[in-house]
């Protein structure tokens, strides 16, 4: 990809990321603050903070999506509902476990595997220049 293509992926993808970091944050302390109701949109609020934040029910509403676009854009969609095993099974579901409780240190050796290949790539290209083809 050219320098201008990748500037074009990469802005919005992380200008979303922040976005919804400050939105999340914005979320619960609203939450915070209208933990006393004063009024029917706190009320409306807490009841939606605390039932979407619910992680049984999102799963549900999860389900109910993939359901909802398998039937009216494509079939494919109905194979997500197929996580309902990893929920249903006690030993799916620590395998889900072992994998996400070490994320971060499952993510440096992604990161070590990433540098290693480019060190690699480094110095086979300067060992073996001409193996590459000139760059004139």
């Amino acid at each position: 990809l050219r320098y201008m293509e990748t500037v074009s992926v990469v802005a919005p993808v992380s200008f979303g990321l922040s976005l919804g970091l400050i939105v999340l944050f914005v979320l619960k302390s609203l939450r915070k603050m209208w933990e006393v109701p004063i009024g029917a949109t706190s009320i409306n609020y807490c009841w939606m903070y605390d039932v979407l934040g619910d992680t049984d029910i999102r799963w549900q509403l999860f389900y109910l999506v993939a359901c909802c676009v398998g039937y009216f854009y494509h079939p494919l969609a109905y194979s997500f509902t197929l996580f309902d095993l990893c929920m249903m099974s006690p030993i799916l579901l620590n395998v889900l476990k072992s994998i996400s409780l070490p994320a971060p240190q499952l993510g440096m050796t992604a990161l070590l595997v990433g540098v290693l290949c480019y060190v690699f790539s480094f110095v086979s290209v300067m060992a073996f220049r001409e193996s590459f083809g000139s760059a004139n």
